[in-house]
């Protein structure tokens, strides 16, 4: 499925795309201690930063909206509220 989303960029000729794949654990983790994961980096609107330097707010902004499936049938947690 992930073969399939990139492949499709391909295709519509999408020059640039930055995939950064983590655990919805590991990112939640990274909140508390913050000194575990000094070296975890997201994007945020367009740019890149330290998710220990970020807000809590922005943290937690970050992992909902970030959470996604790529298994057929499978929904993540936020599509599964959505729908």
């Amino acid at each position: 499925m992930f073969y399939d989303f990139l492949r499709t960029w391909g295709e519509l000729e999408i020059s640039h795309i930055q995939c950064k794949v983590f655990h919805r654990e590991t990112l939640s983790d990274a909140q508390e201690p913050p000194e575990n994961h000094t070296d975890l980096i997201v994007r945020v609107a367009g740019y890149s930063a330290y998710l220990v330097e970020l807000s809590k707010g922005l943290q937690d902004s970050i992992i909902e909206r970030t959470e996604q499936s790529f298994v057929q049938g499978e929904k993540s947690e936020r599509e599964a509220r959505i729908r």
